[in-house]
């Protein structure tokens, strides 16, 4: 096997473009590729190069995938497409003008996925897109979600749908910064999280750990 390369990070090389997908095909194509992490955030890849990096991809074993900054508005069966490459754990959509059906379509194929950690920073979805999320939180596998500068306020239906859906499976990762929340509403939700699980020892460690990463946010 020639190719050794497990990680590659593209990120930020804006000038690359469509063409790199070909560059990277047979990296990801070599049958046993030890490719497992490839970070492709703001690089100029468009909806038409995700379309055949994902075809490629069916048969690689990538763990981590960073798409980040490609617009997937409308883009719900192409998402669908990213959900099923088989051995994905770390997904990070940031900056994908997500709308809440983008993100609907995403909650819909997580009990399905392998996916344990989720990146939507940075995608304005609001409540909408939260209450769809959270809907299929417990049932997957997700441990690590960054929800930070999305759109919510602590008082939203989703906040609550969330709240609900923690206490059903609690995971040990949870990022709210950048939203409309003060101090105190951080504070109210952790609060509302401990009563749910008061009963849990571990989990309410796991609180304690979330409303300090959250209020230091």
């Amino acid at each position: 096997l020639r190719y050794k390369i497990e990680a590659l990070d593209l990120s930020g090389n804006t000038q690359l473009g469509d063409s790199m997908v070909t560059s990277i095909q047979p990296l990801l194509e070599v049958k046993k590729s030890p490719l497992t992490h490839l970070k492709l955030a703001n690089c100029g890849l468009t909806v038409a190069g995700l379309e055949c990096l994902v075809k490629v991809a069916k048969n690689s074993s990538l763990r981590l995938l960073d798409i980040s900054s490609i617009q997937l508005l409308h883009q719900s069966k192409l998402i669908e497409q990213v959900l099923e490459l088989p051995m994905i754990e770390q997904l990070a959509l940031c900056c994908c003008d997500l709308s809440p059906e983008e993100v609907r379509t995403v909650a819909e194929a997580l009990p399905f996925s392998s996916i344990k950690s989720l990146n939507l920073a940075f995608n304005d979805f609001g409540s909408e897109g939260l209450v769809h999320l959270a809907s299929k939180l417990s049932e997957s596998r997700v441990e690590d979600l960054d929800l930070s500068a999305v759109g919510i306020e602590y008082d939203c239906e989703g906040m609550s749908e969330l709240a609900k859906a923690w206490a059903k499976r609690p995971f040990s990762k949870l990022c709210l910064s950048g939203n409309l929340m003060t101090q105190e509403g951080i504070w109210n939700f952790t609060t509302l999280l401990r009563t749910m699980v008061k009963d849990d020892s571990s989990s309410l460690a796991v609180v304690e750990a979330l409303w300090a990463v959250n209020s230091s946010a």
